[in-house]
């Protein structure tokens, strides 16, 4: 009974999901000991992810990426900084509360990403791999490290690119407009995340079509086109932006 209690654990997505959460605020706890009060938050927080975050919850916009007034910037896609301003205007600006309401966040993302990779796992090669695989992120060290070392994008963007390896896997099975509808939807928040992560749209989008139109025998061109429209879409704000600030 216990070693089947054992390995319906080993199994589960949500206990891989709960040990690498436990993980990662288990090594930002040391951590954060290591470092006096003051010297966390700004040690922490002196990136151009810190800085554009200030701006924003001060009110003076995206701008301002090196902790002195420079003036608007596109320095840094706009989802991760929004997030932290958010987190800035609930917990304060550079302080020990905001700084751990960030690390926790990042170590969320983190540990979702076990979460992806065990169900696109699941799907390619059963319960052993979708179980092994997401175990050795759970104990990766780098993304142990990671949520603390670095208040950046670098958590979220690997939470959406796992997603995006799961949902590409779905999709391949559906012509449904609204799973694709979504798909570029979830393309679009990538984009603004992390827009080095567009390299893989041609080569997933393309390769999820072709699938879906041998699975189902439907055509799967329309959809495709319109979850390529969407993601490009979710882009044109920020491009709008840009150009009537720097150009306009």
């Amino acid at each position: 009974m216990k070693a089947r209690y054992a390995l319906l654990a080993a199994t589960s997505a949500g206990v891989i999901f709960l040990v690498a959460l436990g993980a990662r605020l288990g090594f930002a706890w040391n951590q954060q000991s290591k470092f006096p009060h003051d010297a966390l938050t700004v040690a922490m927080f002196s990136q151009e992810t810190g800085s554009v975050a200030q701006s924003l919850a001060m009110g003076k916009g995206f701008s301002s990426p090196f902790g002195k007034e420079t003036g608007p910037t596109a320095w840094l896609t706009p989802v991760y900084p929004l997030l932290v301003a958010g987190i800035f205007r609930v917990f304060g600006i550079f302080t020990r509360a905001s700084f751990f309401a960030v690390v926790f966040l990042n170590a969320l993302f983190s540990s979702g990403v076990c979460v992806a990779i065990f169900h696109a796992g699941k799907r390619v090669a059963g319960i052993g791999v979708a179980s092994g695989a997401a175990s050795l992120w759970a104990i990766f060290p780098n993304a142990v490290m990671m949520p603390f070392e670095w208040v950046w994008d670098t958590s979220l963007a690997a939470l959406l690119a796992a997603t995006i390896l799961w949902a590409t896997l779905e999709l391949a099975e559906s012509t449904r407009w609204r799973d694709w509808c979504a798909y570029g939807l979830l393309w679009g928040l990538t984009l603004m995340t992390n827009p080095s992560l567009g390299s893989l749209l041609p080569f997933v989008l393309g390769w999820a079509t072709y699938r879906a139109r041998r699975e189902t025998k439907r055509p799967a061109m329309k959809p495709a086109l319109a979850a390529a429209v969407i993601a490009i879409l979710c882009c044109v704000p920020w491009t709008v932006r840009n150009y009537m600030v720097f150009a306009g």
